[in-house]
């Protein structure tokens, strides 16, 4: 927040309506135009990755955070509690390349708040194989990977 003078705020929003869709899908858009927006997998495609998540939110209910700089959105996080106790996933968490140090501050605040809930075990940057990913996910200090399973039809 030092390198970003302003105010923050924070807002939950409901994913149950095509309004909310549409606003994440726009901000996600706009920051994907920027030539700072890397993508660590050329053929992943964020916005079909979410609206995929939106079909399916109904089976798998989640947490929708957006934060903002005077007034202005930089980020949002989607998160879930699945049937284990004391364990969050992080769905999706984008940010804004003109927010420097956005994500870092959407981690802390939103890890803080999971803390006050009980949770000890957070899966967030799920590396789908990719090895950037992977090598980043090692870099923060975790305490274990979690088995990725691939679902298919027979």
């Amino acid at each position: 927040h030092r390198d970003n003078p302003g105010e923050v705020t924070i807002k939950t929003l409901s994913l149950a309506g095509a309004t909310t869709h549409q606003y994440l899908l726009k901000e996600l858009e706009k920051w994907q135009q920027d030539a700072g927006f890397v993508k660590n997998d050329p053929t992943f495609d964020e916005p079909k990755a979410l609206r995929r998540y939106f079909k399916y939110n109904q089976a798998c209910p989640a947490e929708c955070k957006v934060f903002s700089l005077d007034g202005v959105p930089f980020g949002f996080s989607i998160t879930h509690r699945p049937p284990q106790q004391g364990w969050a996933i992080f769905n999706h968490l984008k940010c804004s390349r003109d927010a420097p140090n956005g994500y870092d501050f959407i981690y802390y605040y939103v890890l803080g708040e999971l803390a006050k809930q009980g949770v000890t075990k957070v899966n967030f940057e799920q590396d789908l194989g990719i090895e950037g990913l992977r090598m980043h996910k090692r870099q923060l200090g975790r305490s274990d990977f979690l088995y990725r399973y691939d679902i298919s039809r027979l």
